[in-house]
């Protein structure tokens, strides 16, 4: 890919977001790797940085904090996408996208939100 006209990478948090539907799953959901571990892989090989995609609904603020320091520090990225819950019809135990936020932007960290309109207009917000 060094060869590609690209920018760099998007790497994608992959979670069960059981809730959004009533329908049963095709197949097992299958856990996936680390977003950070699976980012890493990248920049060596081609030279070109990730923006790392992370689901913050149920991590405690310890959780995501440590997970965010070693993505920093051991993985060596500084561009995150933060993704919330999935549906508000679960109930989630971890921090939401404000509390995320602030423990984002630490140490010079870049980061965005992900906002589905069509669920905000069906909510009206």
């Amino acid at each position: 890919s060094a060869v590609l006209a690209i920018d760099g990478f998007i790497v994608y948090d992959i979670q069960d977001e059981e809730g959004r539907t009533d329908l049963e799953r095709p197949f097992p959901f299958r856990k996936t790797m680390d977003p950070a571990l699976y980012a890493s892989f990248f920049p060596p090989l081609t030279g070109k940085q990730c923006v790392v995609y992370k689901c913050v609904a149920n991590q405690t603020e310890k959780e995501f904090t440590d997970w965010m320091d070693n993505a920093t520090d051991e993985f060596g990225h500084n561009a995150f996408n933060l993704v919330g819950a999935a549906t508000s019809k679960v109930i989630n135990s971890g921090i939401n996208l404000p509390q995320a936020s602030v423990i984002t932007k630490r140490n010079g960290r870049a980061f965005g939100c992900v906002c589905i309109p069509e669920r905000h207009t069906s909510k009206g917000n």
